[in-house]
C-alpha cells in the first residue's frame, strides 16, 4: 500500500490526487509540519484545511482513502473532524506523558477512537522522553492510549529513521536536516530512535516489554498489528 507524507507534489490542484490515486496512494497525510496549500501543520496550529484540503478530503470516503493527522495542526484536526472520512494516526504520542506538539491531546484520542481509528505509535526519542529514552517509556505511552482510547484503537507506529540519518551522514548532508529532524536527533542524544530500538530488528525488544506490562493474546496481537489491519480491511477498496 502506497501512503502520502505531505500532498506538496499537488502543487495547490486537488484534482492532481487523480493520477496518485490510480497509482495505489490509499492513505494520505496532508502535512510534514509546514503549513502548504491544503491544510496547517503543527509549526501553526491555528491553521486548519484550506478550501482546497477540504475539496481533496471530501474524495477521500468514496474513493476508500485513509486521511492520516500525523503531523496535523490542532486546527486541521478540527476541521478534518467534521468531514466524512477515516482518520487515523501513523505515528505520534500521547501529550499527557510527553508535552510535544507531535503528540496528541486527550481529545484527539477521544475524537480518533470515536472514529474507529488507531493511533500508531512512534519511537522516537522526541516525543517518548528525551529524558529516558527507553522502551519501557514508550510502552507508557502505549498503557496510556489503551486507558483512554481502549486497546482496539492502539497500535504501533515506530517511525524508525535512524537509517536516514546514518545516510545522510555518509554522504556529507546531515547539515541539510530540516530543524524538526536536527531537534529530533538531539533529543535522542545522537540517535533519532530509543535505547536499543532504533530498527525493525529491534521489535522482539518490544514484545518482551509488552508481555512484562502484561499485554498477552488478543490484546497483544492487536497492538502488534491486528488493529491496523482491522481498519485497512474495513476501509481500503478491494
Amino acid at each position: 500500500m502506497l501512503s502520502m507524507e505531505g500532498v506538496e507534489a499537488l502543487e495547490g490542484d486537488p484534482a492532481a490526487f487523480d493520477e496518485l490515486y490510480e497509482l495505489g496512494v490509499r492513505m494520505v497525510g496532508l502535512t510534514w509540519n509546514y503549513v502548504n496549500d491544503f491544510a496547517g501543520g503543527i509549526e501553526d496550529q491555528t491553521r486548519g484545511l484550506t478550501d482546497k484540503g477540504r475539496v481533496l478530503v471530501g474524495t477521500f470516503a468514496e474513493r476508500g482513502v485513509i486521511l492520516d493527522l500525523a503531523h496535523a495542526s490542532d486546527q486541521t484536526w478540527r476541521d478534518a473532524l467534521e468531514l466524512d472520512v477515516r482518520i487515523v494516526v501513523t505515528h505520534a504520542g500521547c501529550r499527557a506523558i510527553r508535552e510535544h506538539p507531535r503528540n496528541l491531546a486527550d481529545w484527539q484520542l477521544e475524537a480518533l477512537a470515536e472514529r474507529d481509528g488507531v493511533l500508531g505509535l512512534m519511537g522516537l526519542a522526541l516525543v517518548v522522553d528525551p529524558d529516558k529514552p527507553t522502551l519501557d517509556r514508550y510502552v507508557d505511552h502505549v498503557d496510556y492510549a489503551v486507558s483512554t482510547m481502549g486497546v482496539e484503537h492502539v497500535g504501533l507506529g515506530a517511525d524508525f529513521i535512524d537509517q536516514v540519518g546514518e545516510t545522510q551522514r555518509e554522504l556529507g548532508v546531515a547539515e541539510d536536516m530540516p530543524p524538526a529532524m536536527v531537534e529530533a536527533l538531539e533529543a535522542g542524544k545522537t540517535r533519532f530512535g530509543l535505547e536499543d530500538f532504533t530498527g525493525p530488528e529491534h521489535y522482539s525488544r518490544l514484545v518482551e516489554r509488552l508481555s512484562a506490562r502484561g499485554y498477552e493474546g488478543r490484546r497483544l496481537y492487536d497492538v502488534l498489528g491486528g488493529n491496523w489491519l482491522r481498519v485497512f480491511r474495513k476501509e481500503l477498496p478491494a
